[in-house]
């Protein structure tokens, strides 16, 4: 949410957060979670997140995948390991449900 609020008042332009947007996501979380982390890692915990983000996209337009009754995704081990190679956290969705 921190994140967003910098794109909607106009902290980030074509995918890039400005300086200001940057210094405003580290305060705010730092604030929220009492944790100081530098640029580098914020942008690692972005990339991680958006790519689950992506994967979770995923998971919803694929065809041929279904839902057990708690919400996990039913896939063949074929699908499961062509997945996991490109994103190994990927994997815990196996269990839980995204």
């Amino acid at each position: 949410m921190i994140w967003c609020n910098q794109i909607d008042i106009g902290n980030c332009t074509k995918g890039t957060m400005t300086k200001a947007g940057m210094r405003e996501v580290i305060r705010q979380y730092t604030n929220a979670t009492g944790k100081v982390h530098d640029r580098e890692q914020i942008m690692f915990r972005y990339r991680q997140l958006k790519a689950m983000w992506q994967f979770i996209k995923q998971l919803k337009t694929d065809t041929g995948l279904g839902r057990n009754s708690d919400g996990t995704v039913i896939a063949d081990d074929e699908w499961w390991e062509s997945k996991t190679k490109v994103m190994l956290q990927s994997s815990l969705f196996l269990l839980h449900y995204p």
